[in-house]
């Protein structure tokens, strides 16, 4: 089955997926205030709230499965773009070679094992550069202002292909698309999600209910430590992708190259990304810790 195919697919599993999860959610509304209109609905259905709790338990997993649906749809998006050539294409041999040549050159590309295919964004000026990987292949994708920064600022530009390249060989860019999503997730739905019940809970608790309570505090708390490590681990990500870049190049060329391209010049676009100001600040952190850097 292609890329294309299974991109479909999983489209229509998304759909069913999410039908299912909002019908999941939507029983447990009616359950529980009709419990709460009829004492004797009430006790049947939730005692101490340990039957509540794992109907609550049930909805949340079914409504994970659409979470897990969209990570896979959202990999095979991005991996189709990439293939039918609507959006990235092969840049001409012109181009590539000198950026292939600096790489060997200052030792970049050596340092890392597999093929990186390098693309070009064929409508995108800006200078931008990413890596996106699947199981067996690696992707370089660069815009095409990234190639005119690399003529007139070759080291800055190696100071960028280097964090990249830091990225493939970390394994990081093959977690991104996951990592992306569940923040989007964690943050919108987990979260809301968790802190109603934790009030539901609370509410519930002089009524008997408390293995939902238990249950409920134990989400929430989950739901809030997920929702803060998502972005510090995407944080020690940048970290660790920067300081590979220093090693390879310089603290100072990957400094400018932050400040020329203007990465996040707004602040925070969101949790996931870190910003320009503050990758700058952990970077000359770490050159005055590492003088060799």
């Amino acid at each position: 089955m292609n890329i294309d195919k299974k991109e479909k697919l999983l489209k229509k599993w998304l759909k069913a997926a999410k039908f299912t999860a909002f019908n999941s959610w939507f029983v447990i509304i009616v359950l529980f205030l009709y419990g709460v209109v009829s004492p004797g609905m009430h006790l049947s259905l939730t005692g101490n709230g340990a039957g509540f709790a794992l109907l609550v338990l049930i909805a949340i997993l079914v409504s994970f499965v659409p979470f897990l649906i969209s990570v896979n749809y959202k990999k095979k998006q991005t991996l189709r773009e990439i293939e039918d050539g609507s959006i990235y294409i092969i840049p001409p041999h012109k181009l590539v070679e000198p950026i292939e040549s600096a790489l060997i050159e200052f030792n970049i590309k050596t340092k890392f094992k597999g093929d990186i295919n390098i693309l070009v964004a064929k409508r995108d000026p800006t200078v931008n550069a990413m890596v996106v990987s699947d199981k067996t292949k690696n992707y370089l994708l660069l815009s095409l202002g990234f190639f005119s920064f690399f003529k007139s600022n070759p080291n800055l530009a190696l100071a960028i292909l280097a964090h990249e390249y830091s990225h493939i060989f970390r394994g990081d860019s093959r977690r991104w698309v996951g990592l992306s999503i569940a923040s989007t997730f964690s943050k919108k739905w987990w979260l809301p999600i968790a802190s109603v019940l934790m009030v539901i809970a609370i509410l519930t608790l002089r009524g008997g209910m408390v293995a939902f309570f238990n249950f409920a505090l134990a989400f929430f708390v989950s739901s809030v430590i997920i929702s803060f490590f998502i972005p510090i681990h995407r944080k020690g990500n940048e970290v660790a992708a920067d300081l590979g870049a220093m090693l390879l190049t310089s603290s100072e060329d990957l400094i400018n190259a932050l400040e020329a391209i203007g990465i996040d010049s707004n602040g925070h676009t969101d949790v996931f990304n870190p910003s320009k100001e503050w990758r700058i600040k952990k970077i000359r952190t770490l050159t005055l810790r590492h003088s060799y850097l």
